[in-house]
């Protein structure tokens, strides 16, 4: 998700529940977002916007990239966040490129997304808690624990976000 205040994308690891922070335009994701358009890259270490500092930090290979951006139609085509998927499992379990049947599954997943995050409390608490910041008032949080906030990722994803 975008959180403009701080200038920063932020997620949580699906494997670890993690806050993973990094700058707005930094790697694939933020060139994703910076542009507003498709990223599909079959072999990231041959492309030279991927970073590989993550890659050796964690001992994980990227080998196949697709981000896509979350476009909010409410707020005149704003980039609310961003939609990352690395290696592309085969049937055979392989990794491969994601094919254009991939990319245009996961641009439509992003409008249907969009309206949701848009709207969502994780990103009205990010702003309420950029607002407090700007006033001197620390410690605020988004989620108490980075397995909440993934959890109302989840929700948001399944559409049981509760409108207000």
């Amino acid at each position: 998700l975008v959180d403009e205040p701080r200038e920063q994308l932020w997620s949580c690891a699906t494997d670890s529940g993690k806050e993973l922070r990094i700058p707005m335009n930094a790697g694939i994701a933020g060139e994703c977002r910076a542009t507003k358009q498709t990223i599909c890259i079959a072999d990231a270490y041959q492309d030279a916007r991927f970073n590989q500092e993550m890659d050796r930090k964690t001992g994980y290979h990227t080998r196949s990239i697709l981000a896509v951006p979350i476009l909010s139609e409410e707020r005149s085509e704003q980039v609310v966040g961003v939609i990352q998927m690395i290696n592309k499992i085969e049937f055979d379990g392989e990794v491969g490129a994601f094919p254009e049947e991939d990319v245009r599954l996961i641009e439509t997943f992003a409008k249907f997304l969009a309206p949701r995050v848009a709207k969502s409390v994780l990103t009205q608490q990010g702003k309420k808690m950029s607002e407090a910041e700007r006033s001197g008032m620390r410690g605020a949080a988004v989620a108490s624990k980075p397995a909440q906030a993934s959890a109302r990722i989840n929700a948001i994803a399944e559409g049981d976000e509760d409108d207000e």
